[in-house]
């Protein structure tokens, strides 16, 4: 039970709700007619716990279950480290460096991926990202870098 991947990613959710509910403890929530800022945050943290404890219940009743392995551990760490190299590089390199460097990192956690598909969803998302959060939505993102 304790090393299915239904078990742990039950675990990861009732983390990630319970934290969402303490840290939002302090909103005020109203009703579902007039919505507070921190209804919705509430709503969404439910739902979470309610998937880790059906994930949870089911590592522990079906007898058959995927085996956590640590073989599938690099791509993790790749996805991980694309996040973290896009957090770190908005600021001061600018969406056009920070959205492909942080997709080519995260398409080397793919063995099937082409180059070339890597190199074009790149170069679509950076555009796609720029035209929406910079010009569609007006958010003060840094396109281009503060060198």
């Amino acid at each position: 039970m304790f090393m299915s991947k239904d078990f742990w990613a039950g675990v990861v959710f009732a983390v990630i709700g319970a934290t969402g509910l303490v840290q939002g403890i302090s909103l005020e929530r109203g009703t579902a007619s007039h919505m507070g800022p921190g209804y919705f945050p509430m709503m969404l943290c439910l739902a979470m716990l309610a998937i880790a404890s059906v994930l949870i219940v089911r590592s522990a009743v079906v007898r058959y279950q995927d085996r956590l392995s640590l073989t599938g551990i690099w791509p993790l760490i790749l996805i991980c480290l694309s996040i973290i190299a896009f957090a770190l590089l908005l600021e001061p390199a600018g969406m056009v460096i920070a959205m492909p460097v942080a997709v080519l990192i995260a398409g080397c956690a793919c063995l099937d991926s082409r180059r070339s598909e890597v190199l074009a969803s790149a170069i679509g998302l950076t555009v796609f990202c720029i035209a929406v959060f910079r010009y569609g939505l007006e958010l003060p993102i840094p396109v281009l870098p503060n060198f």
